[in-house]
């Protein structure tokens, strides 16, 4: 027989916090990050199956930075899309040092 977990009331919820370590805090903010970031592309691909990695980085940054500040950046010529991994269908081939 399966038991079935009960919510944790509110109060409940803030002590288990408090009693947190800072780093147990950090893991959990990246827990929380890496799961929001997963649902906001579940959303995006859903609205458009053909969305690629780039469209839902794009997305996202107009989502965290709103639409006048997304501008902003686009207009400064920054490159919103430097920190994403290539394509893959693109192999990135970089030299050995003393390779021949």
């Amino acid at each position: 027989m399966m038991r079935r977990k009960t919510a944790l009331t509110e109060q409940e919820l803030i002590e288990k916090y408090r009693r947190m370590t800072p780093s147990e805090k950090w893991l959990r903010i990246g827990e929380l990050w890496r799961m929001t970031r997963s649902f906001h592309a579940a959303a995006v691909r859903l609205r458009n199956p053909e969305a690629t990695e780039r469209d839902v980085h794009r997305e996202w940054m107009l989502f965290c930075l709103g639409e006048k500040l997304f501008n902003e950046v686009i207009a400064s010529g920054h490159d919103i899309y430097r920190h994403l991994p290539p394509e893959p269908d693109v192999i990135v081939v970089e030299p050995i040092d003393g390779a021949r």
